[in-house]
């Protein structure tokens, strides 16, 4: 078997520790799932989940957010003109239709949604179905359609605002030091650990930073609660004390000020670095511009 065997575990064990069946109730703009271990509430105007309670622990100081943006990096000086035209930087998500059910001891959620920015044209269209199993595990499967006549995207998946608290971060994938589709040669694959300080890189001038290629799993903790996050397909992950916004808009590192969260992205792909302050755009192979693709991952809390 090829796969993670760390990853079969965690999904056939999510759902298990606890059979009582969710329940789904709509509440003016959200959806309400819970049972007696976990409840979720789901933004009906994004598809996404603003809060994520298991227990007494809360998972996300904000909500849920598609991911697109990555502050530019000194090679994207270029490429980045196209992407604040194409207002990247100020994309948000639009769900447009949803239906749901609960039964056989999951609750599940269809939603088709939109990438979109101000005075643009819509930027990307997915279909997702979010799947809550018993013990809160949220396991998403999700379709991505890109509007190709849009430039490539600096990076597509899920950012999660999770407690400061929760600042110890494990993954299995491209380590110690950060590592992109492009930018591995001095990284291995093994388990590494961290925290947010440690895995961010300090350029002088703030950018992209700290990301994690070909990871198979990741584990965020802390005050006994752990975010697992688990998928079959390699992806990208990163785990740092500083928004991307925050980092696009100062000039020097030591203008940053700290998010009062711990910013966690699960991204399907992030666009390669390359080398285009002083070479060649960034070749083709690694930028994220398909025309369609497929995000799924898990996202499951074990508590102590």
């Amino acid at each position: 078997d090829p796969r993670n065997q760390t990853v079969v575990r965690a999904a056939n064990a999510a759902g298990k520790a606890n059979t009582m069946q969710p329940t789904v109730a709509e509440r003016g703009a959200t959806l309400v799932i819970e049972n007696a271990r976990f409840r979720h509430v789901l933004d009906r105007r994004t598809g996404l989940f603003d809060t994520m309670t298991v227990g007494n622990h809360s998972l996300l100081d904000a909500p849920m957010s598609i991911d697109i943006w990555r502050a530019p990096t000194d090679n994207d000086q270029y490429v980045k003109a196209q992407w604040f035209a194409a207002r990247y930087d100020h994309a948000t998500t639009r769900a447009y239709d949803m239906a749901w059910s609960a039964d056989g001891g999951v609750a599940r959620i269809s939603v088709t949604m939109g990438v979109v920015a101000p005075v643009v044209q819509r930027i990307a269209t997915m279909k997702a179905i979010w799947t809550i199993a018993s013990d809160g595990s949220v396991d998403l499967r999700m379709t991505v359609n890109r509007d190709t006549r849009m430039p490539f995207l600096p990076r597509f998946g899920l950012r999660l605002m999770c407690p400061k608290s929760m600042n110890r971060v494990s993954y299995c994938g491209l380590g110690p030091l950060e590592s992109y589709i492009d930018k591995h040669r001095a990284s291995w694959h093994g388990v590494f650990s961290g925290t947010p300080t440690t895995l961010f890189e300090p350029y002088i001038k703030p950018q992209e930073n700290g990301n994690h290629h070909d990871c198979d799993w990741a584990r965020v903790s802390g005050d006994d609660m752990t975010l697992g996050i688990y998928a079959t397909q390699p992806f990208d992950f990163q785990a740092l004390p500083y928004t991307a916004e925050e980092m696009t808009a100062k000039a020097h590192n030591h203008e940053l000020e700290e998010s009062a969260s711990t910013v966690v992205c699960v991204d399907y792909m992030q666009s390669g670095i390359g080398s285009n302050s002083c070479g060649p755009e960034l070749g083709k192979q690694y930028r994220l511009d398909a025309e369609s693709f497929e995000f799924n991952v898990l996202l499951r809390p074990e508590i102590k």
